[in-house]
């Protein structure tokens, strides 16, 4: 299970959030939101939206811990700034 999924998770469990109303609140269905979680597969305009809703920047889901960034697949990482690079593009 990758970093992101991970920080969010235990983000939810602080802010009492569980995965349905999340869902809901950023225009998803809880079935497709659930296999986007199983699947480590959220996208960065989902991500964003979790980010913008609890109100934390998106890089807190790619932060260590202890303020150093962790280990990261670089693939992710250009994966994640193609698509930023794209949205902020249109």
């Amino acid at each position: 299970m990758s970093l992101y999924i991970n920080k969010l998770r235990s983000l939810l469990e602080l802010r009492k959030v569980n995965h349905k109303d999340l869902a809901d609140k950023i225009g998803m269905s809880p079935t497709g939101f659930s296999q986007m979680l199983s699947n480590d597969s959220l996208k960065v305009s989902v991500l964003q939206s979790i980010a913008d809703y609890l109100k934390v920047p998106m890089t807190y889901f790619f932060e260590s811990d202890n303020g150093l960034p962790p280990h990261v697949d670089v693939d992710r990482v250009f994966d994640v700034m193609r698509e930023i690079v794209k949205r902020e593009m249109k």
